[in-house]
């Protein structure tokens, strides 16, 4: 807080409650882009899964899920690429999550889909996803290709340095990355924050609290401000929304504007060329619709 930069997003999902907060935000109709990347997902994931399995041969896959979230996007994806394996192959499934109450709804998002689980084993995580180095003697397990997965909005909420640094450390040459993001035009209209709907006021109801009140701070929704900025953002082009805190007393020590999270909303252009250099990684599939990016992409 002394330096400014934002408490860590993550901490808004490290509790059970914090958990069941979040589900419930992704099953209110205002959360619209939940919603429409669900839909999108379902449409493109068998072009992701074909895309996948030809450019390796149809063989056997890992499925690294960075941010496990409540698993319905995983099933979607698990579910496409299932249907075309060959008959010997398989996908051993990681749910990496901070917090073992979502991985435990993630699999039961899972079980509830029609999959043929004979092709499917799961080795759930639990763990820091900006930490995959430390991770990598269990997904090592087999000598598999990875699609690392980082759906919903993780990366535009989280700090990018931290995880892209985190995936290049962690991809091996022949890896595949699946990335979602959300796009907007330029500049922000009131469709773009009507679409993320309830993502803005997701710090202001309750599980916006969990970091303040677990460090002993008093939480008032109406001390909070929101704002754009430019160039805060490490991909060129994008703009943040800002949530700040007014003030808060912990141990006696007032902090003012303190920055609770942020949001970034990115151009899909800008955003590709950047993750292409950043990971060394070339594009196989692109979409963006709806305002909703998805890129898959192989490590050279």
């Amino acid at each position: 807080m002394r330096s400014g930069k934002s408490i860590p997003t993550k901490f808004l999902y490290w509790t059970d409650d914090a958990c069941h907060l979040w589900i419930e935000t992704c099953n209110e109709p205002e959360y619209r882009f939940y919603r429409d990347s669900l839909i999108q997902l379902k449409e493109i994931a068998p072009n992701i899964a074909t895309e996948v399995l030809s450019s390796c041969g149809n063989t056997s896959l890992d499925l690294i899920s960075l941010g496990c979230g409540d698993g319905k996007k995983d099933a979607i994806l698990l579910s496409s690429l299932v249907n075309l394996l060959k008959n010997d192959g398989n996908i051993l499934y990681y749910p990496v999550d901070i917090n073992a109450t979502m991985i435990v709804e993630a699999l039961r998002a899972i079980a509830r889909f029609p999959l043929e689980m004979n092709k499917l084993e799961t080795k759930a995580i639990i763990g820091d996803i900006s930490c995959l180095d430390s991770l990598k003697p269990i997904y090592e397990y087999r000598n598999s290709p990875n699609i690392f997965s980082i759906l919903g909005n993780t990366l535009g909420n989280n700090s990018e340095e931290e995880i892209l640094s985190s995936l290049d450390d962690g991809m091996f040459s022949g890896d595949f990355l699946l990335i979602e993001f959300s796009a907007a035009s330029d500049p922000l209209t009131y469709a773009d924050f009507e679409k993320l709907g309830t993502t803005f006021k997701y710090p202001i109801t309750p599980q916006g609290s969990i970091p303040l009140t677990a460090l002993g701070s008093s939480y008032d929704p109406e001390r909070i401000d929101i704002v754009i900025k430019k160039n805060i953002s490490i991909i060129p082009h994008t703009k943040t929304i800002v949530l700040y805190y007014e003030k808060i007393l912990i141990d006696g020590t007032e902090f003012r504007q303190v920055k609770l999270s942020s949001v970034h909303i990115y151009n899909e252009n800008s955003f590709q060329d950047f993750i292409e250099k950043r990971l060394d990684v070339k594009t196989l599939f692109f979409s963006c619709q709806r305002g909703i990016g998805l890129l898959l992409a192989r490590r050279n």
